[in-house]
């Protein structure tokens, strides 16, 4: 069964973060994406478009999407496209790890001096 919104291949982590939103039900948005974001180091808090995300609240939400993923892998085939949204879903939040933000800050500004 395959998700509403859901494409099988992606051309780069902004399609596959729209795709992610669109299976959940939200808006596609218009236009470019433009990531605002900040990681602070000394609390582990991750900041990104006006919203704070504690280094504790994100811990929970890899333990909820893990345990998510794992009970809908368990279902059987018919719910395999919830376990892989919520296994893409587990990744995202991992990518947001010091190192990941730090290169997007540092890609963002090499592609500013490039113009």
């Amino acid at each position: 069964m395959k998700q509403s919104g859901v494409k099988n291949n992606f051309s780069s982590r902004a399609d596959a973060i729209q795709s992610l939103a669109a299976a959940f039900g939200a808006a596609p948005e218009t236009g470019s994406i433009n990531i605002e974001q900040h990681y602070d180091k000394a609390t582990g808090t991750y900041y990104c478009h006006g919203k704070m995300y504690s280094k504790l609240f994100i811990e929970e939400t890899k333990a909820y999407l893990m345990r998510q993923k794992t009970k809908f892998g368990q279902m059987g085939p018919e719910h395999k496209g919830m376990a892989m949204a919520y296994d893409l879903s587990y990744e995202a939040v991992c990518a947001l790890s010091e190192d990941d933000v730090t290169r997007l800050q540092n890609n963002k500004t090499d592609n500013k001096d490039q113009t």
